[in-house]
């Protein structure tokens, strides 16, 4: 059962809240009339959603309320108002409150409104936990990987690739840097010609021109001639993007394996 906390200042108003709640199905796990109480009282009640009245009558509105307890906790708020104000509504956009509903409101609409927001949250969990699981997978690879964006932004890195590139001292490969504006500060990454080859490459398969290439070249990490191979290859799915696989060769060419 999903648990829903209710902020709101008129008895009346919270009672009939409340009432509505539970014949859909939900718990009322809390309610507090005032933005301290509430401020206090919602990270002990651990509730799945908010129904926040943003006119409170004293103390922090509502609005100031969602805006404290999203520095610390990530649960959808559904605000409450008798009087539609667009600066109002601004702020609540800028909040990323789920949505906005101007009282009297049908109990219909209220309850859509939060199986929405019950379903975004559990959503976005859901792919916050994909995401850590395909880090994970990442950083167990002994190739060295990362991704750009479209804009060819490194988005993500495993520890193999920030690991080596760390050997040099070097920043180009953080997350946010823009790679094709500052690439090649690392000793493990190409210069020269092998740079111009590689940023070429780049930029095609982001256009869609080439679905992807490998390239060989020679630099010096750890104060020692190298040779690495990189493979460019378009990012898997609907979003453009790169994903750059770096492995370190041997003599013979062969890919050089970490020891066991």
């Amino acid at each position: 059962m999903k648990r829903i906390f209710i902020v709101e200042d008129e008895a009346v108003v919270a009672l009939e809240l409340k009432d509505h709640l539970r014949r859909m199905g939900y718990e009322v796990c809390g309610h507090a009339a005032r933005g301290v109480s509430a401020l206090r009282e919602i990270p002990l009640s651990a509730p799945d959603l908010v129904l926040m009245d943003i006119n409170l009558r004293t103390g922090p509105s509502g609005l100031d309320v969602a805006e404290r307890l999203r520095e610390t906790i990530d649960i959808p708020v559904i605000f409450l108002t008798a009087y539609s104000d667009i600066d109002i509504a601004e702020r609540a956009s800028r909040l990323r409150c789920f949505s906005y509903l101007v009282k009297p409101y049908d109990p219909r609409v209220l309850r859509s409104n939060i199986e929405l927001a019950l379903g975004h949250q559990e959503g976005a969990a859901i792919a916050s936990e994909r995401a850590h699981v395909a880090l994970d997978v990442l950083d167990a690879l002994e190739v060295q990987v990362a991704v750009l964006d479209g804009q060819g932004v490194f988005i993500a890195a495993n520890r193999a690739w920030t690991a080596a590139t760390g050997l040099s001292g070097g920043d180009a490969n953080e997350i946010g840097q823009d790679y094709l504006a500052a690439p090649g500060r690392a000793k493990c990454e190409p210069t020269g010609d092998a740079l111009l080859a590689t940023l070429t490459a780049i930029r095609a398969v982001l256009s869609g021109v080439l679905a992807g290439t490998v390239i060989e070249y020679g630099a010096f990490a750890s104060g020692s001639p190298c040779r690495y191979s990189l493979r460019i290859s378009a990012l898997p799915g609907k979003r453009s993007g790169v994903v750059l696989e770096r492995r370190a060769l041997s003599d013979n060419g062969t890919a050089v394996t970490a020891a066991a």
